[in-house]
């Protein structure tokens, strides 16, 4: 079964490559396994993952930071199973290995938009480990009293994302 393995990879991957990347057996079966790790140790998704946040998302201070907040918050059972929606697996890869991506699918034109947006959860297209994460924060904004102080704001903004990612 093993030649067969080792006949598979180099059908995709060129040996010349794999002596340039002066890559041992433990290395490739971590790049194409995952790492072997205790599945209650904690971990930080930005450390293990190249993460893009797309710049609408990026420039949203509230939310971007708000967002890794309750995120850095989550037990690392709660953390899986996170990655698990936005990859389709709850094991962690090879550090740097993996992109995740955080993309904002929907404008808000309208107040209506803005109250559709509150409501919406997050979705994930596993195959591009793509999470698609509506701007609560801007739906907020356009749906709050304008004297509503933001610290109140950003308290609501946490728990709806609390609430939704745990959906």
């Amino acid at each position: 079964m093993i030649p067969a393995i080792s006949e598979g990879l180099l059908r995709i991957v060129p040996k010349q490559a794999l002596v340039d990347l002066d890559l041992s057996p433990y290395d490739l079966s971590n790049i194409i396994c995952g790492t072997n790790d205790d599945p209650d140790r904690d971990f930080d998704i930005r450390d293990i993952f190249k993460v893009t946040m797309d710049s609408d998302l990026e420039a949203c201070e509230p939310l971007r930071e708000t967002f890794w907040d309750v995120v850095d918050s989550l037990s690392p059972h709660a953390k899986r199973k996170l990655l698990l929606f936005v990859t389709g697996v709850s094991r962690l890869p090879a550090k740097g290995t993996e992109s995740l991506t955080i993309e904002n699918p929907n404008f808000q034109y309208t107040a209506d938009d803005a109250k559709k947006n509150l409501v919406m959860i997050p979705q994930s297209h596993t195959c591009d480990n793509i999470l698609e994460l509506p701007n609560y924060w801007d739906a907020l904004v356009e749906t709050a009293p304008k004297s509503t102080p933001q610290a109140r704001l950003r308290a609501q903004l946490r728990s709806i994302l609390e609430e939704k990612l745990a959906i």
